[in-house]
């Protein structure tokens, strides 16, 4: 079937038809630049404006246009466009991602110290990314000044939405320094399976909003033409889906040449080093690329040293070090639900490794749970007939103080279920032990720190109750000229310094609930720490020995984690500006920490980007223990109360 219709890139004017797609709408190909295409017309024919698709409901909806619960998403997911962008800026930071959807990329390279600016023509979209404090710009990448530039451009699964392609990678050639480079990925309509499948392609039967169907034919021609060079290109399946994840820079050079080779060898041994093994093996992983094991073996002690957190978990498996072993639990349909006993870590450990497929040692495990000599263990545990552990519920008690008095509170954490026995009966009964124990030895309050997510099982089951957000205050860093600098000083603090003492009980009378910060508690959390290292800094007058704060730093990447400080509040700012000054001396890019939302104004007149983190506090239901309301706006809470559970 011939028909004159005009290529919306190159322009000529005899494509032809090609298939249909679900929806009955043609695709076409231009016979010129080999470019795939539905008309706009007849899309806006079947759905109306084009641009009001891309609202709340593109983000919720169920469907063949658009995400079903985008937000539900977690940010593993998006872990290996990090890794892309990681791999190919060359030590470049300052990012422009198009299309930032909530801005899920864009926290994780926050947290990387990267530069990182969003634009999204999704109002909704884009008013969820600057609630949590990232830099957002609401509207088309055309309407940018030229005067701005960036690093690095990236466009995951964006370009294939554009109405104007040739005006719009134009632009991102204009917004890009001169050694800038453009990341970009987009379904592979020239994948084997594509063109094996025709129109029964999952390309073609889904995401019906796209008016595009890349081919990496198609791909050099358009790029080459606007760049005057040839992109890089890797064809892969992601997530299940084929694609083309690819770059081109402004002005190539040796770095290009070796990334090249490090995708068309498909990650060969030789193109793996100390610093692209955390990147290649999320790559991997996602790939599901045998490798990744061979390389994480070599390279584990790099892996555990410089990846965080979410890294870590993410390549739990792949990674195969711990000692008590990952085997699967053989499980049984009769199991018994009782706390701990003694022995029963190594089990609660080869389950916690299964479940969060970050490795646990004993050891880490024994620091938890028995580091500071509790005369008791606030762990339950479901077994099998064959007294495996199929499912743990754990809690850390923790010395507080609530309205000028001394309590205990349990810090809930480890609570998992084997991935072949979750139901809601195992859960709530492992669940209901470690609280009524708890309240038994008068422990006044049980709370944690889950993602919205992970909540929503247990808020269901009548479990926990959620009391607030969590929030998140960053900063790029520069060097402050306050007259601070002149007054205080900042220097290396030891953990069994006696100051520290005097300092918390001034600073815990201006609290109304929080873990005591003492000796005691900084040398258990910080100081012997099995597996982060933790700097301890103190602030004091020029002039005079006494501790007016204390700062408890941990080093990630380019940026700077604030992980736990203390001070009188009117001592904040002069703490703030002394630890930035230290970190800007040292070469980090980035400061972070985590804070109640009571200090939200403090934190913003000293330049930080403030709003509500990825996690919240909820409080165990048991009736004996603290309600909603004493806890609400009285919780002083920093990282180090969240980041180790």
């Amino acid at each position: 079937m011939k028909s004159q219709i005009q290529c919306p890139y190159c322009l000529f004017p005899d494509a032809d038809f090609c298939l249909p797609r679900k929806d009955g709408i043609p695709v076409y190909v231009c016979s010129h630049c080999r470019l795939r295409f539905a008309l706009k017309d007849d899309l806006q024919h079947v759905y109306g404006s084009i641009e009001a698709l891309y609202q709340k409901d593109y983000y919720e909806r169920e469907g063949d246009i658009g995400y079903i619960n985008y937000e539900e998403l977690p940010l593993s997911d998006f872990l290996w466009q990090a890794a892309v962008v990681r791999l190919i800026a060359g030590g470049r930071k300052k990012c422009l991602d198009v299309g930032c959807g909530t801005g899920k990329l864009m926290a994780l390279l926050a947290k990387k110290g990267f530069e990182i600016e969003g634009i999204e023509i999704s109002s909704h979209a884009a008013a969820v990314a600057s609630s949590r404090g990232l830099s957002i710009i609401g509207s088309d990448i055309l309407s940018i000044p030229a005067e701005k530039t960036y690093d690095i451009i990236t466009a995951f699964n964006v370009i294939e939405h554009v109405a104007d392609i040739r005006a719009f990678l134009k632009k991102i050639l204009n917004l890009l320094t001169d050694d800038g480079v453009f990341i970009f990925l987009v379904p592979d309509a020239g994948s084997a399976s594509a063109l094996s499948l025709g129109e029964k392609w999952y390309g073609y039967n889904s995401s019906l909003e796209h008016l595009y169907y890349f081919s990496v034919e198609s791909l050099n021609y358009l790029m080459t033409e606007i760049f005057s060079t040839s992109p890089v290109l890797y064809q892969a399946t992601l997530k299940g889906e084929d694609g083309v994840c690819g770059f081109i820079r402004k002005s190539p050079g040796y770095h290009d040449i070796e990334l090249a080779g490090l995708l068309s060898s498909n990650f060969a041994p030789e193109s793996i080093t100390r610093e692209n093994i955390i990147p290649v093996s999320i790559l991997l992983v996602t790939l599901g690329n045998a490798r990744v094991s061979e390389y994480c073996a070599k390279y584990a002690s790099d892996i555990r040293r410089n990846a965080d957190a979410l890294e870590l978990s993410f390549l739990g498996p792949a990674l195969d070090i711990s000692a008590s072993g990952t085997d699967s639990v053989p499980l049984s349909s009769d199991f018994s639900v009782r706390l701990y006993q003694e022995g029963d870590e190594c089990g609660i450990v080869r389950l916690f490794n299964e479940v969060f497929e970050r490795e646990m040692t004993v050891e880490e495990w024994n620091w938890k749970y028995k580091g500071r000599g509790n005369s008791s263990v606030y762990s339950a545990v479901a077994v099998n007939s064959a007294q495996e552990t199929v499912a743990h519920y754990g809690g850390i008690p923790h010395r507080m103080i609530y309205l000028g008095r001394d309590i205990y509170g349990l810090a809930i954490g480890d609570v998992m279920v084997h991935p072949k026995l979750r139901g809601l009966k195992l859960f709530k009964k492992t669940a209901e032990l470690v609280p009524e124990e708890a309240v038994r030895n008068n422990i006044y309050l049980g709370y944690g720190f889950p993602n919205q997510r992970a909540l929503r099982l247990p808020e269901k089951l009548g479990l926990y109750e959620k009391i607030e957000d969590v929030y998140e205050a960053s900063k790029k860093i520069c060097f402050q000229t306050t007259a601070a600098r002149f007054y205080f000083s900042l220097s290396p603090l030891s953990f069994d310094d006696n100051r520290i003492d005097l300092l918390w009980n001034d600073v815990k009378t201006r609290l109304k609930l929080a873990v005591v910060r003492d000796r005691d508690y900084l040398s258990w959390r910080y100081q012997r720490h099995p597996f982060y290292s933790y700097e301890l800094w103190g602030l004091q007058r020029r002039w005079g020995g006494g501790l007016l704060g204390f700062a408890v730093l941990r080093r990630d990447g380019e940026q700077m984690l604030l992980v736990d400080f203390a001070c009188r509040f009117e001592m904040l700012k002069n703490l703030l500006r002394k630890v930035e000054n230290y970190c800007w001396t040292a070469g980090f890019k980035r400061l972070l920490l985590w804070h109640p939302e009571f200090l939200n104004s403090s934190l913003e007149s000293l330049g930080f980007v403030v709003g509500p983190s990825l996690t919240c506090i909820p409080r165990t239901t048991h009736e004996l223990t603290m309600k909603k309301e004493e806890i609400k706006g009285n919780f002083f809470y920093t990282m180090g109360d969240t980041d180790f559970m």
